[in-house]
């Protein structure tokens, strides 16, 4: 693809390809556009006084530009050959883990990758889907005590300021990590109010953590399934693997390698691909 100009052979510029397929895919002007912040000086620069030139309009209404990814201080680039592909993370973590992973810091500072801080956010996202699988059995074993009458009541009048707080952190500049916290603090209160007996909490409150739970880490992060109900069979997976796994770490500690591999070969034979790391064993359902 070239041609003629007073200047010489034309040639199409990566500023200018990516003027014309914004505006071919998503219109003259759009929400928001990513990208690195290292390339805002050139070629977003660039891009920026194509497509306005062209079009007459502002091309973007929210600029979101990424820090870079370094793995051991050195920018992660397939040219050095210290990648990951996200398909290659998805056979180790699942795709909720690295979200908790990407959201951990601020999108414009620069993210450290390692192997050690994706098993932290697998263990934080598992903690998570277990919290919303204790919430939702316990809103079922609450209907039949305490009957449908009292679903739309609720004792905890925190749960707003929660709502608010994390609301505040998205708005400034799409303050993540703020928000995770928000979420885990969020956690923690839903955990002690379940540590309650049955006859001290209603469904109504029960229903309003679930819902704000689901909301915020659902809805707006993609932490947890948004809809109700999503958590049980997940988590009876979990927990079942999760024994076993224990199972097997016992099985090891006494050097009963052959039950430990039977363990494990059942599990595989089940599709569950058990990885035993430097610090920590993980698994993951194979597609």
């Amino acid at each position: 693809m070239t041609w003629p100009s007073p200047w010489g052979r034309g040639v199409p510029s990566w500023p200018l390809s990516c003027s014309v397929m914004t505006a071919k895919h998503l219109g003259p002007s759009f929400e928001i556009h990513g990208g690195d912040v290292a390339d805002s000086v050139t070629h977003l620069d660039q891009q920026l006084a194509l497509s306005e030139a062209y079009h007459r309009v502002a091309p973007v209404q929210v600029w979101l530009l990424v820090g870079t990814l370094r793995v051991n201080g050195r920018k992660m680039s397939h040219r050095l050959g210290n990648f990951l592909t996200i398909k290659d993370a998805l056979r180790l973590y699942s795709a909720e883990a690295i979200r908790l992973f990407v959201l951990s810091e601020h999108y414009r500072g620069p993210m450290e990758f390692s192997r050690e801080a994706l098993q932290v956010a697998q263990r934080s996202v598992n903690r998570l889907h277990r919290t919303g699988h204790l919430l939702q059995r316990r809103m079922r074993e609450t209907l039949p005590l305490n009957g449908a009458g009292t679903a739309a009541l609720s004792n905890v009048s925190s749960l707003e300021a929660y709502r608010a707080r994390f609301r505040a952190a998205m708005d400034d500049d799409f303050n993540t990590p703020d928000a995770l916290g928000v979420i885990f603090d969020l956690m923690d209160e839903v955990n002690r109010t379940l540590e309650q007996g049955p006859e001290e909490i209603s469904l109504g409150t029960l229903s309003a953590m679930d819902k704000l739970l689901r909301d915020l880490a659902g809805g707006v992060l993609g932490l947890l399934p948004s809809e109700p109900g999503a958590l049980v069979g997940e988590d009876l997976v979990v927990d079942l693997v999760e024994t076993l796994l224990t199972l097997r770490a016992q099985r090891r500690e006494a050097k009963d390698w052959a039950g430990a591999d039977q363990i494990s070969n059942r599990l595989d034979e089940l599709g569950i691909s058990v990885l035993d790391g430097p610090f920590d064993t993980t698994w993951r359902l194979r597609e």
